[in-house]
Formats: C-alpha cells, sequence, structure tokens
C-alpha cells in the first residue's frame, strides 16, 4: 500500500477543515456491469469516475489469529435492482472483485492509492432490505503464475481485446493479426511493437 501524498497528509486530517470521509465501492462480478456505489446522499465524482449515492455500510475488518482470511461485510441496499439481479444471475457474484476506498470530499480529483483496498466476494445473502457480501483479501493462488505466456513465436497483444490496444499500438486497416513476426513487419509495419520473445528460441539468430 502506497504512502499519503506528503503534501495530502496534513490537510486530509486537520480537525477543522469542513470535509466529510465517504465510502466508495467499485464492484465488478465477471461478465457484469461494474457498479460504482457512494455511501452518500448525492453522486460522487471520484478520479473522474461517478459513484451513485445509496444506502451501503462497511463492516470493519476481523482477523483471526488462526490463519483465516480477513473478512470485511459490506451492505447495501436491496432497493439496488441492478446489484441484486446481478447476484442472482452470478449465483452469489463469487469472487467478484471490490475495491473498497476512503475518499475525504475535498480531495475526490486523484486518486490516492493508500486509500484504497481490493477484495473479493466470498458469500452474498439477501432480505428484503439488504444485500449482506462477505468479502475476503483476494487468494493469491488464484493468481495466473507466471501472469503472461512467454512465446518465441506469437505475439501476446494479438488476442481479441488486445489487438490495437495500448501495447500493440497498431492503428492500420488490418482487422486481425495472426500474432506472427512476420504478419506484424510485412503486413503492418508495426514490427516495433511486436509481443513476442523471439530471444527464446535457440535458433532466432541462426542465418
Amino acid at each position: 500500500m502506497e504512502d499519503l501524498p506528503s503534501n495530502l497528509q496534513n490537510d486530509l486530517i486537520r480537525p477543522n477543515r469542513p470535509n466529510a470521509w465517504l465510502w466508495l465501492c467499485r464492484f465488478a462480478a465477471s461478465g457484469q456491469t461494474t457498479q460504482y456505489m457512494a455511501r452518500n446522499t448525492e453522486d460522487v465524482n471520484y478520479d473522474t469516475t461517478d459513484y451513485a449515492a445509496m444506502a451501503l455500510e462497511v463492516g470493519n475488518q476481523t482477523k483471526g489469529g488462526d490463519g483465516s482470511i480477513p473478512e470485511v461485510t459490506l451492505k447495501v441496499t436491496a432497493l439496488n435492482e441492478t446489484l441484486y439481479d446481478i447476484v442472482q444471475a452470478t449465483q452469489g457474484a463469487v469472487g467478484a472483485a471490490v475495491k473498497l476506498i476512503k475518499v475525504n470530499s475535498d480531495f475526490l480529483e486523484t486518486a490516492i492509492p493508500a486509500l484504497e483496498a481490493d477484495y473479493e466476494a466470498l458469500a452474498a445473502q439477501a432480505d428484503t432490505d439488504w444485500i449482506y457480501f462477505t468479502l475476503g483479501v483476494p487468494n493469491p493462488m488464484n493468481q495466473r503464475y507466471p501472469l503472461f505466456d512467454y512465446c518465441s513465436s506469437i505475439c501476446r497483444n494479438a488476442k481479441p481485446g488486445l489487438f490495437k490496444g495500448a501495447e500493440c499500438q497498431y492503428t492500420g486497416g488490418e482487422t486481425s493479426c495472426n500474432g506472427t513476426l512476420e504478419d506484424c513487419r510485412d503486413n503492418k509495419n508495426n514490427a516495433v511493437n511486436w509481443g513476442g520473445f523471439i530471444g527464446l528460441n535457440e535458433f532466432a539468430m541462426e542465418v
């Protein structure tokens, strides 16, 4: 977790400032529209993103001495029909990525990583008033390792969604890519951004 920027530390804790501390929540379940929610009476724009005002509560993080995963309870009003539908469609939204953010109303223009925490949804239940989520810290065993494929012959950015993206940087008229260096060099003139690792091929430098 990054420290608070030094120029904000004093201002954030000054007791005489007429500001308020607010909870924000970003809820992203696989295949569903990401929900942005704010515990406030009006919408909050934080780091250029709008968070919709609604009733929600964040419990204290529990810490056990038995090696169990620390947990947090998140309560969101059952009047949020979109979130309720997401829970129903995903059988409890288990595995959803949840970011909890504690923001100060005087410092909303730029994200402050020190005030953000990432969790994943472990379980959910609902009654007529609330949707209850049990959140835990992301399990590192669920992460892919290594994070990337390393291939000497195919560009990792040739996949749909990555082709023409920030790392590929191709802006021409081609609508697909087979991932080979030859295609990137000869047809797209984009070999400088080719995302393969030709050095892994022991024969790559042979004449």
